[in-house]
This record gives structure tokens, C-alpha cells and sequence, in this order.
């Protein structure tokens, strides 16, 4: 699996806008929320008590 991952990050930097990798980074992230069945934050001030760590 690791060797596909590989593969795959490889492929999106070559063929993938910078915009379309944050694109494709975003729906990925808005996935893995919804499974865990909560809204991903539109900023990072609405991220909680994790903000301070980004800023």
C-alpha cells in the first residue's frame, strides 16, 4: 500500500495544479470528517481549542 501511495502522490505533484491538489486536499479532508460525522470548520479560528496551534 505504501508503494501505491507513493505512486499516486507522485502522480497528483506532476499532473495536478497547486489549486487542484488543495482541491483534491479539501474534498479528501470533508470526507474523513463526514465520516466521523462532524463539519469540517470553514477557518481555522472555528477549529476549537486546536486553533492556537496554527496560528
Amino acid at each position: 500500500m505504501d508503494s501505491f501511495n507513493s505512486v499516486y502522490s507522485a502522480y497528483v505533484q506532476a499532473f495536478y495544479t497547486e489549486q487542484e491538489q488543495l482541491d483534491l486536499l479539501q474534498r479528501q479532508l470533508q470526507e474523513q470528517f463526514g465520516a466521523l460525522n462532524v463539519t469540517m470548520p470553514s477557518t481555522i479560528e472555528g477549529s476549537g481549542p486546536w486553533s492556537s496551534r496554527w496560528t
